[in-house]
């Protein structure tokens, strides 16, 4: 029976122990994809930025072919609304970026709490065993021996569980 006890306690605490590694872990891993997410949407910013300004020369480079001053008027206005609207379209590939990695973070965290909800229960399971084991060997022992726990009830109170000799008594 001890060696059942040893054997299930140990098993509980080393499975609160990998539980909280495989949480810790969780945690990093979200960490590092969220910065991965980031990262890679300042990619997409240069790369945006990149194309936005071929389309600026294009933009240009058809005006001045067709003799228009590409500084005043109109085709002021389109270079300014080309550039503006692009800005935009930046923001909007952060934002992206950033709701990606929000995303990320939190979803490693509900992991790394479950998990960790689950080596908090593997270990009052340890602890639920070694109780039980305790009161299971008092029983024993207290049976052998012809020892009684003392009644601590009120005098003439009976207890509803006949036959239990822990019934009526208070912690």
């Amino acid at each position: 029976t001890a060696a059942l006890v040893a054997t299930t306690v140990a098993t509980s605490v080393a499975s609160a122990r990998g539980q909280r590694k495989a949480a810790n872990f969780a945690t990093k891993q979200g960490a590092r994809q969220a910065a991965d997410s980031l990262e890679r949407g300042e990619e997409a910013v240069t790369d945006y930025r990149t194309d936005l300004a071929q389309i600026a020369g294009r933009q240009r480079a058809v005006m001045a072919a067709n003799g228009v001053d590409a500084t005043v008027g109109s085709a002021a206005a389109i270079a300014r609304d080309t550039a503006r609207i692009g800005e935009l379209d930046v923001a909007r590939i952060r934002e992206n970026a950033r709701r990606e990695a929000v995303g990320l973070r939190q979803s490693s965290e509900l992991t790394a709490r479950g998990l960790r909800a689950g080596a908090n229960a593997s270990l009052a399971q340890a602890g639920a065993t070694l109780l039980t084991a305790g009161i299971d060997a008092w029983g024993s022992y207290s049976a052998r021996k012809g020892l009684t726990l003392p009644r601590l009830s009120a005098p003439g109170r009976t207890s509803s569980v006949a036959g239990n000799p822990y019934a009526g008594v208070r912690p």
